[in-house]
């Protein structure tokens, strides 16, 4: 049996379907305001950081009590449902990409690195805090100043300053050394174990660590593909040496330096 459609009823037809049509392509992703853990999923395990959602415009690294802007990156010229977020000041971006019950999925691109480095991330909603599980109310404490030996006993010791403060069962402070520090350092303690961890948007490393007495703690930092481990040890004397002291130049040859005058000849050291 033949039906006829006039060009009015194809036209009727085709502008019914249109709307669900391009919905189909405009499947962009919205992030529900609040608290997300970001994890960042590592060769040697997960490190946390803690992300929050004002709105689809505004993202924040939450670092301690600073709240560090993310930008998103305009994306009007690709067919993407993925948010990119650059990380501040760092060559690098979050690049999330699918929203599943709750989970972001997605990767930390390291731009920085030479090939670009591609690590998993994940992000959960409504956590406001690095880790999960029970928390055992502990007689030890972090507080106070620390002598840090990374690498004990072998030809990369190094020995650092820990610095940290300690409310309740929370932990925050660094590790300084002779020329800089390991940058904001925060996350729990739970009887005699202790789990920090940081996250700038280049740095990203995890702390575990356990007492072997009140004044003497043993553990490991593991960043994306390395462990190391250390021994740290109650020293409210211990300081660093001067960083003009402990550096040098490799080999005592004049640093020769020319450059370029716009009064005529070159100008040099000597």
């Amino acid at each position: 049996m033949f039906f006829y459609q006039s060009k009015a009823t194809q036209w009727m037809t085709l502008i019914f379907l249109f709307p669900f049509t391009t919905g189909c392509f405009n499947n962009e992703m919205i992030l529900p305001p609040g608290s997300w853990r970001l994890v960042i999923h590592g060769e040697k395990g997960d490190i946390p950081a803690l992300i929050e959602v004002i709105d689809q415009n505004n993202f924040y690294l939450i670092r301690g009590e600073e709240k560090i802007q993310l930008k998103r990156l305009n994306q009007k010229h690709q067919k993407s449902e993925s948010i990119i977020l650059a990380m501040h000041i760092y060559n690098s971006e979050l690049v999330l990409e699918k929203l599943k019950d709750n989970t972001v999925s997605g990767y930390w691109y390291r731009k920085d690195k030479s090939p670009v480095q591609k690590i998993p991330l994940s992000m959960i909603a409504q956590k406001n805090t690095f880790f999960d599980g029970d928390i055992t109310k502990s007689s030890y404490t972090l507080e106070g100043k620390w002598r840090w030996i990374f690498d004990p006993q072998t030809e990369k010791e190094t020995q650092d300053l820990g610095i940290f403060n300690q409310q309740g069962e929370k932990i925050k402070g660094s590790i300084a050394t002779p020329t800089g520090d390991y940058g904001l350092i925060q996350g729990i303690i739970s009887d005699k174990t202790i789990k920090l961890a940081t996250f700038d948007g280049v740095f990203a490393f995890v702390i575990d660590a356990n007492f072997k007495d009140e004044n003497t703690l043993q553990g490991t930092l593991s960043s994306l593909s390395t462990t190391r481990p250390f021994m740290a040890f109650r020293d409210p004397h211990h300081s660093l040496p001067d960083a003009t002291v402990v550096t040098k130049a490799k080999n005592a040859n004049p640093v020769v330096l020319s450059l370029p005058s716009v009064y005529g000849p070159n100008v040099t050291l000597e």
